[in-house]
């Protein structure tokens, strides 16, 4: 099954004010992501949540053969399980999801046909029967639209709003290794766009993953509740100049799960004033 959805990013305009100008002092258009959680929980960290701990093990290789695949592997160990991050820029940013039934499962890269035109099976977890499940996300496009009513009603705009979608497989990546930080588990992918120098000459976007090993909360605003069970990712688009005087922004995901097990997004809107005083809205896939 093939879903693709699109959530949007915040903050991108203002009332009353000079898009141009906010765009400099206003902090870049962020978006959260919490991985698994965001689809679909696993076993582990339920009952007795907040002692519940992973080992955490990370691998990483930018480049092969002189061409960048920033491989990104993050193996999260329970109990009695496993779950395989891989994440890699190789074309448009991509996340495997696969979670085991045993501690040993192994990740095996076939660089040479993951570089190919058929990269077919070049990316395998053994043994094969500990899988349990497996999924993937693709970040595939970014689209730029016109929103002077202040809106940020998507589905809605009238296609006339809407400016050229960002193609993120046609983006140029930096070697994650310059922004690889091993004892905070995360890695910076930053990427460029070399077709539109207007707007991106001193901008970029960034993809920045963090794997955790037990139940905490991010240090910085808006303190985003994880568990061992889940990795984050931060969206961010830097510098990059809009091309509308009220512009917002949309990322749009596709995901990808075996015949028959389609997932639902659902929209939840929690308040969390012990931590973040604010009304935020969660979009689940379940």
């Amino acid at each position: 099954c093939l879903r693709a959805g699109v959530v949007s990013l915040f903050p991108s305009r203002s009332r009353g004010r000079s898009p141009g100008w906010l765009w400099r002092i206003m902090p870049p258009p962020l978006l959260w992501l919490l991985l698994p959680c965001l689809l679909g929980g696993f076993p582990g960290g339920l009952a007795g949540e907040e002692e519940y701990r992973r080992k955490i093990y990370v691998e990483f290789n930018s480049t092969y053969n002189g061409t960048t695949v920033n491989v990104l592997h993050i193996r999260s160990v329970g109990q009695k399980d496993t779950i395989h991050f891989v994440w890699s820029t190789l074309g448009a940013p991509t996340m495997l999801l696969v979670h085991t039934n045993i501690k040993e499962s192994t990740l095996y890269v076939n660089w040479t046909r993951l570089v190919s035109t058929q990269p077919m099976d070049a990316i395998r977890i053994e043994p094969s029967t500990s899988v349990q499940h497996s999924t993937a996300v693709m970040f595939t496009r970014i689209f730029e639209y016109t929103d002077p009513n202040n809106t940020a009603d998507f589905a809605h705009t009238n296609s006339s709003n809407f400016f050229p979608a960002y193609d993120l497989s046609g983006f140029v990546w930096d070697h994650g290794d310059k922004n690889f930080n091993a004892k905070t588990r995360t890695i910076v992918f930053r990427g460029s766009n070399y077709s539109d120098p207007n707007h991106f000459q001193n901008g970029s976007i960034v993809f920045q993953v963090t794997a955790f090993d037990s139940t905490d909360r991010d240090g910085i605003a808006p303190h985003l509740l994880h568990n061992a069970n889940c990795s984050k990712l931060e969206f961010r688009i830097e510098r990059v100049q809009p091309r509308g005087n009220f512009s917002r922004f949309g990322l749009e995901l596709v995901t990808l799960e075996k015949k028959g097990g389609c997932k639902t997004m659902e929209s939840v809107r929690t308040i969390d004033d012990e931590y973040t005083p604010t009304i935020f809205e969660m979009a689940q896939m379940i």
